[in-house]
């Protein structure tokens, strides 16, 4: 019969599994070491009492920090597993509106979400037009056909940011007059516009359903 004391060992193995093997030297005098904060940190934790806080010795201590950090690496601050996301969890790409006050030109593009594919890659401005560097199909927009939706804002006293439609433009059109906003089209207000230090622009498409980056001059 065999002995109860002894060692089990691993199936297979002639050596004593890790987890019943005696401590080395080392973990013996890593786990004396931790028994004190271990007793704080097992208070704090609610996972004892000062008394038995006080009976650890440096096995039971060694473990138990082998065991707790074993958790802590596989648990966020709230308890729940953070390991890495599954593929159904990765995060979507921003579709949110620009929002904004849409004043002018008789368009309101607040419903539009971003597409992507089409982004102003930068604009340069003077106080006659503005110049587009654009990258994408834009929904299809031609010479033939403009079917993009031009907006300028400029942004007010107060942070808000105003503006709206002022021309219809095509991926081969970088350069787009401020004509209409000087003619004051469908409600502009040029004094305000021109006399502004803050001016953003943003792309429409027709059906106002989508819309490229919002980007700042």
């Amino acid at each position: 019969m065999r002995d109860e004391d002894t060692p089990k060992t691993e199936q297979g193995s002639g050596s004593p599994s890790k987890k019943d093997r005696p401590l080395t030297p080392v973990e013996r005098t890593i786990g004396m070491m931790l028994c004190a904060a271990l007793a704080l940190f097992l208070l704090y934790l609610g996972f004892a009492t000062t008394a038995g806080c006080a009976s650890i010795d440096a096995d039971e201590a060694y473990t138990i920090y082998t065991n707790i950090s074993v958790r802590v690496k596989g648990s966020g601050a709230s308890g729940e597993n953070v390991g890495a996301p599954s593929s159904g969890d990765a995060p979507e790409p921003s579709s949110s509106p620009f929002v904004a006050d849409w004043r002018y030109g008789g368009f309101n593009g607040n419903g539009a979400v971003e597409d992507k594919s089409c982004q102003i890659k930068s604009v340069s401005t003077s106080g006659k037009g503005v110049t587009f560097k654009l990258s994408g199909s834009w929904w299809g927009a031609t010479h033939e056909s403009p079917t993009m939706r031009c907006c300028a804002f400029y942004k007010d006293g107060s942070g808000r940011w105003v503006g709206g439609f002022w021309e219809w433009g095509s991926p081969d059109r970088t350069y787009r007059a401020f004509t209409n906003i000087n003619d004051e089209y469908k409600g502009w207000d040029a004094k305000a516009f021109f006399a502004a230090k803050k001016h953003g622009f943003v792309i429409c498409s027709k059906d106002g359903k989508k819309r490229s980056n919002f980007i700042e001059d």
